[in-house]
């Protein structure tokens, strides 16, 4: 019998240790289990808030890629408008009476250096033709009105089209933009 009883020790303790270790492991599984749970939560977490802001980051990009495209557009269409309001000083310019644009041309003509070449535009050559004085009239040239003067030492553009660009619209720009839309561009 001691030999039964040593065996049922042995199997007792055989039993405690295992019923030990089984217990041990279920804690160890429920304890990676549970953080496991954690992690997924936590990787979730940071998922859904990595995806709200990208989304927000996307919109505010759309939102801003909107405005200035709007900006753009006004500013295109300001543009235009300032265009639009220089060609029709250039149409007014070539309105004017003819007693009018005699005068004009003959000042300029008056301001001219030395001998030169004078290409006037097709409106205007009856006029130059009899205005030229001491300069050579050369073909006439595509221009609303003026006429260009050429000679060995300088070329000075007496066009409307050149006047208007590059003359009045440097000048009066900023001021001309913000009457027609309220603030200086």
């Amino acid at each position: 019998m001691a030999l039964s009883h040593i065996l049922a020790a042995i199997t007792a303790e055989a039993d405690a240790a295992i019923s030990a270790a089984t217990k041990a492991h279920a804690t160890a599984l429920k304890e990676m289990s549970d953080a496991h749970e954690r992690d997924v939560s936590s990787i979730r977490s940071t998922v859904k808030h990595q995806k709200s802001e990208r989304l927000h980051q996307l919109k505010k990009r759309a939102e801003s890629h909107t405005d200035m495209m709007l900006r753009h557009a006004v500013l295109q269409r300001k543009q235009e408008l300032l265009d639009e309001f220089y060609a029709s000083a250039i149409r007014e310019l070539a309105a004017l009476p003819a007693a009018q644009t005699e005068r004009l041309l003959a000042a300029w003509i008056e301001k001219l250096p030395s001998k030169g070449t004078i290409i006037p535009s097709k409106t205007h050559e009856p006029m130059l033709k009899k205005l030229h004085g001491d300069h050579t009239l050369a073909p006439a040239m595509q221009a609303a009105g003026g006429f260009r003067f050429v000679s060995e030492k300088e070329d000075r553009d007496y066009t409307y089209e050149f006047l208007v660009k590059h003359l009045l619209r440097p000048e009066t720009e900023i001021e001309v933009a913000g009457q027609l839309f309220g603030t200086a561009r």
